[in-house]
């Protein structure tokens, strides 16, 4: 965060991306950001002001500064502070963050890294979203890599063996998991690692098989396959009752349907039994909220992202060169 002295100055955030000489994964992450975010016009999406290096030249380029606007602090930082945030607050959040959502998908990108470190809202309550390094323009003739997000907020279609193509909705299932978070202040999946898997298990019940179909690895499907035998999935509504915020619980009881419903229909293992952002938005659990006039709508769609040559050094240089003549 840079903070001008002059106050008629707007804050904001400086993103330092380091080791690009030498480290194609770190290249291609600030390669697609620069190209994605320079291509986002929406209120709830952080707008990229500028891009610069102190690098000479493209074949020395090591370090990249993205300079966005500043958008508060993150909803992390909101879920930790215990602010006695209600339930209007909350649906007032999940819409914009699915207005982002709406928006990234008519522009042909998925976000696949939603979780509250990455979102961020001012003190009006407005919400932005952050870091765009694992977004990607959807390619639907061809399975997309699985660069991982956080595994708490990560749908099973972004694990590692995973076989099939994916879309849109594996952020929908993201949405599900903030939601849930929001309403209980714990992550709903448990904070880190791999065991979460087991957590989403236990919580949504058996995996369907033509979802285990598409898990590469005999191992694991045969593992994931043996848990879901044994699961049954829980009753949200009592799940948030039991673990929610206390002053939330007499609204968690007046909207347990709708939340119900949309949770139900978030967490799914199965992404064709998810919603799709469109359904999400005009739920009825957030239909006072959600205006249906708003136009959330990219004027384009983002190019896709021409490959990269296979040798990794030839790659690299490639890379490089893109993100020099974007600068």
């Amino acid at each position: 965060l840079v903070q001008s002295n002059r106050s008629n100055l707007p804050h904001i955030v400086v993103k330092k991306m380091i080791d690009l000489s030498d480290n194609l994964h770190m290249a291609r992450l600030c390669l697609r950001e620069l190209t994605i975010l320079k291509k986002m016009n929406h209120e709830n999406i952080a707008r990229l002001l500028t891009t610069y290096t102190l690098d000479p030249n493209e074949t020395s380029l090591c370090t990249v500064y993205h300079i966005t606007e500043f958008c508060g602090k993150s909803l992390r930082q909101v879920i930790e502070q215990n602010d006695r945030i209600q339930m209007r607050d909350v649906k007032l959040l999940i819409t914009q963050l699915l207005r982002a959502c709406k928006y990234l998908n008519s522009a042909s990108v998925i976000y696949r890294d939603l979780k509250p470190d990455n979102i961020y809202c001012d003190d009006k309550g407005k919400l932005k979203l952050l870091e765009f390094g694992l977004a990607r323009v959807i390619d639907r003739d061809q399975n997309m890599t699985n660069d991982r997000g956080e595994y708490s907020y990560m749908a099973i279609e972004m694990m590692r063996e995973w076989t099939g193509q994916y879309d849109e909705k594996v952020d929908i299932w993201s949405v599900g998991a903030i939601l849930c978070e929001l309403l209980t202040g714990e992550a709903v999946f448990g904070e880190h690692g791999r065991h979460s898997l087991d957590m989403q298990i236990k919580k949504c019940g058996p995996i369907d098989d033509n979802v285990l179909d598409m898990i590469g690895n005999d191992y694991m499907r045969q593992l994931l396959r043996e848990e879901s035998r044994r699961a049954t999935r829980i009753d949200f509504i009592q799940y948030l009752m039991d673990e929610g915020r206390e002053w939330l619980k007499p609204e968690i009881l007046r909207d347990r349907d709708d939340l119900s419903s949309f949770i139900d229909l978030t967490l799914q293992f199965n992404p064709n039994r998810r919603m799709t952002v469109d359904e999400a938005l005009s739920h009825p659990f957030l239909a006072a909220i959600y205006d249906s006039t708003r136009n959330d709508n990219a004027q384009s769609a983002v190019p896709a992202e021409p490959p990269l040559p296979e040798d990794e050094r030839e790659a690299l240089r490639e890379c490089k060169r893109r993100i020099w003549e974007e600068i």
